[in-house]
């Protein structure tokens, strides 16, 4: 994760950009948060297609992973 400029920054495949929906950036601490869960790394690690060292995920995949929220990191 990478957040501020980064237009002195090259990076290689397997990289994507998110963007914060305009009126819901209150919730980038929560998508911080849901994005370094366990939760995370194994549904992105069940979707990744090829080798462990070039696994990679498409678009249409990541929109398919389902962060935790705080009420369900609770029970």
């Amino acid at each position: 994760m990478a957040s501020g400029e980064l237009q002195q920054h090259c990076v290689t495949n397997g990289c994507a950009r998110l963007r914060v929906k305009q009126g819901c950036e209150g919730m980038l601490p929560q998508l911080a948060i849901g994005m370094c869960s366990e939760s995370f790394r194994v549904q992105l690690r069940g979707l990744a297609t090829g080798s462990d060292g070039l696994a990679e995920i498409s678009d249409e995949e990541i929109l398919k992973i389902v962060l935790p929220t705080p009420s369900m990191q609770q029970r």
